[in-house]
């Protein structure tokens, strides 16, 4: 199974079935990308740590809110 489709299937069920287990995974999976795209734009470490961090949280959000 290609990284994308686990990745479609974690976020499935974090939707439908609200386990935290699934978006900690794609958390852990991505975050490192998260930070290092954040780290381009903004000057410091502490803003693209804040930004990485606000970009997850909100998608989790939008993910249990149905309009990911």
């Amino acid at each position: 199974m290609a990284e994308w489709e686990e990745d479609e299937r974690l976020a499935s069920h974090y939707q439908s079935e609200g386990d935290g287990r699934a978006l900690e995974t794609l958390f852990r999976r991505h975050i490192e990308a998260t930070y290092a795209f954040a780290r381009r734009f903004l000057t410091t470490r502490e803003d693209a740590e804040e930004a990485a961090s606000e970009t997850w949280l909100r998608a989790g959000r939008a993910l249990r809110a149905g309009s990911w």
